[in-house]
């Protein structure tokens, strides 16, 4: 597993000198910025994204246009004589290269609302939906597993929301935003993985849980945040404590250190998501909040975000679900060059019940753990390509979500020999989860593998990945069972 980066500066004030990424040359201005990251950078343009309500930039010898995106709508800009905004984008004309401090503050409100959603993971239809019901927000925080698997096209997509949201959104990072070199990509787009800003009497605290574990380190770094005037919040992806009577926490010595922490009543409100459910109490005095419903499969109820009103007493919770169309996961499309023929789901139960394959399976995650064990019933996938002319031993099979997830395959997955029977057994896609269909199955239906020990393991993933696919991309035997799966393509010739 990847080592945790502890971040030791106090990310409330970010230093960032000129032309540190892409170019060799002196620099010809000097610019520091306070509650904010450097997004670009050039002559003569300046991109900043605020992390905080109020942001300071201090310039000298720079003449040209500073951006800021990520603003609040009630922000003062001071400190220049031209500036265009719309909505949370600030435009800055600096005429002359002189020496100043340029200052976004935002008025303190002794009441205030604000929104938290989490766990959206590429469903972006549904973020979309959920952003446009937000009313009266001063900001929204999003606590985590933003994409699917971390890709670039995954944060650009879900940065479209974010930045036509026509409000400030704060964000941390979740396990599946750190992926590959998802946690670079997150801190050039969004944040430090850790920070904390204040607004009104309320100082937000942003925590990486991102790896499921924590640091002694990490504890040490929240007593640094901590104010004795405001009330302190946490705002972190994974919860210290499972409600539902699951393990979807941190690990087991980082469950503990931070409910020892949190025991000692330094902390007022615990915000996390992981879990995608909903559940407020009580511990220790401090206010619990898990929102993890924001697009993700779900443990329990419904897809929704949190609406919160804060005073100087402390925060009120409202649960508020999303109504948004479900997308069509009642038909698949199965293509090959211009071939291409459309499935509906009730079509594939008759052509299950005519040849289908049923038994208990189960996968094995990142971490280790074997998880989805059920009794699955579903149909070969090599019987639904060959609707459409089947596959040959040098094309790729592409079977992808309808969160845009998409893995890749070769013939022996999708044909397999009597080596890869032993190890995956037969590749099918499966309608129905202990005889559940997809009107009550969440992650259905989904591309899955039947080896008869009933659990397709790491190893066995890594035995049967083609190069350039599967482990050899991502060590994870679950990240080849694709849910809701909406199209299957193969890919001629590779």
């Amino acid at each position: 597993m990847r080592r945790k980066k502890i971040k030791t500066l106090v990310v409330t004030v970010i230093l960032l000198s000129l032309f540190t990424v892409g170019c060799t040359e002196e620099p010809n201005y000097a610019l520091e910025v306070s509650g904010g990251i450097l997004l670009e950078e050039s002559d003569d343009k300046i991109l900043i994204r605020s992390i905080s309500p109020d942001t300071e930039i201090a310039v000298q010898g720079f003449q040209g246009t500073i951006e800021v995106t990520n603003s609040h709508l009630d922000s003062v800009v001071k400190g220049v004589d031209r500036y265009d905004r719309d909505a949370t984008f600030i435009n800055i004309d600096i005429e002359d290269r002189s020496e100043r401090t340029i200052t976004i503050d935002t008025p303190e409100k002794a009441e205030f609302q604000f929104a938290v959603i989490g766990d959206t993971q590429g469903m972006n239809h549904i973020f979309q939906d959920a952003v446009d019901d937000m009313k009266d927000i001063e900001f929204l925080l999003h606590t985590g597993d933003l994409t699917p698997h971390s890709r670039q096209d995954e944060y650009d997509a879900v940065m479209e929301v974010i930045d036509e949201a026509g409000f400030p959104v704060y964000t941390t990072i979740g396990n599946h935003d750190n992926r590959f070199d998802g946690t670079e990509i997150y801190e050039s787009f969004l944040a430090p993985t850790e920070y904390s800003f204040v607004y009104s009497n309320y100082n937000f605290i942003f925590l990486d849980t991102s790896e499921l574990s924590l640091t002694e380190e990490q504890i040490d770094w929240i007593d640094t945040q901590l104010l004795e005037d405001k009330q302190n919040v946490i705002v972190t992806h994974s919860p210290y404590y499972d409600p539902f009577g699951g393990d979807h926490t941190l690990d087991p010595e980082s469950d503990e250190m931070l409910e020892q922490y949190l025991s000692e009543g330094k902390i007022d409100v615990f915000m996390a998501g992981h879990i995608h459910a909903y559940h407020e109490d009580v511990s220790h005095g401090m206010q619990r909040l898990i929102t993890g419903g924001g697009g993700g499969s779900l443990v329990a109820g419904v897809h929704h975000y949190t609406h919160v009103t804060a005073d100087s007493t402390g925060l009120s919770f409202e649960k508020v679900p999303i109504e948004t169309p479900e997308q069509n996961i009642f038909e698949i499309s199965v293509e090959r060059g211009e071939e291409k023929e459309n499935i509906t789901y009730e079509r594939l139960l008759q052509i299950m019940k005519q040849e289908g394959v049923s038994g208990i399976s189960s996968f094995q995650n990142q971490f280790g753990n074997q998880r989805g064990e059920a009794y699955y019933s579903g149909v070969k996938i090599s019987t639904m390509i060959e609707k459409v002319g089947g596959m040959d031993e040098d094309d790729i099979l592409v079977i992808e979500s309808i969160d845009g997830h998409t893995q890749e395959f070769g013939y022996l997955n999708v044909y397999p020999d009597e080596y890869f029977l032993s190890e995956q057994g037969e590749f099918i896609l499966a309608l129905t989860y202990n005889n559940q269909t997809i009107n009550e199955w969440n992650d259905g239906p989904r591309a899955a593998f039947m080896p008869d020990d009933g659990y397709y393991t790491n190893n066995n993933c890594e035995n049967t990945s083609y190069e350039g696919q599967g482990w050899n991309l991502y060590e994870s035997a679950g990240a080849r069972w694709v849910k809701y799966v909406k199209s299957i393509m193969v890919v001629e010739g590779g």
